[in-house]
């Protein structure tokens, strides 16, 4: 793990970019072309939704990290971030099944907010 820290994560943004793009259009096509809420389609649709959310929060984060904050992450920090947008884009599309679903209630909101501070926790 002798790597240049700067390097790779101008190659990790680089890749986050590429696949935000992509799924992007991989949205708009299946929201267009496709519809979303047959039984195939919702998973594409759901996998391509978690990819583009957790491609579009690990963007926020480097930009709040690099601009906000100013500082020269690790390598090991930088996938801590990638595994963050990717947790947090889970939660948020979670959270957007059970509200269009009419399951989110309470309990459940409250069940994915504990699971959310308990990872939190964990990875710091």
């Amino acid at each position: 793990m002798d790597r240049d820290p700067i390097d790779y994560t101008l190659k990790v943004q680089r890749i986050i970019f590429i696949l935000a793009s992509l799924s992007f259009f991989g949205l708009t096509f299946i929201v267009s072309f496709l519809d979303p809420f047959l039984d195939a389609n919702f998973w594409l649709f759901i996998f391509v939704c978690i990819t583009f959310l957790s491609c579009l929060f690990s963007l926020l984060f480097f930009w709040w990290v690099f601009s906000i904050e100013k500082k020269i992450l690790t390598i090991l920090e930088i996938q801590k971030l990638l595994y963050h947008g990717f947790f947090l884009s889970l939660v948020t599309v979670t959270l957007l099944v059970f509200y269009i679903t009419n399951t989110l209630n309470s309990t459940s909101f409250l069940g994915i907010l504990v699971s959310y501070i308990l990872y939190r926790n964990w990875i710091k």
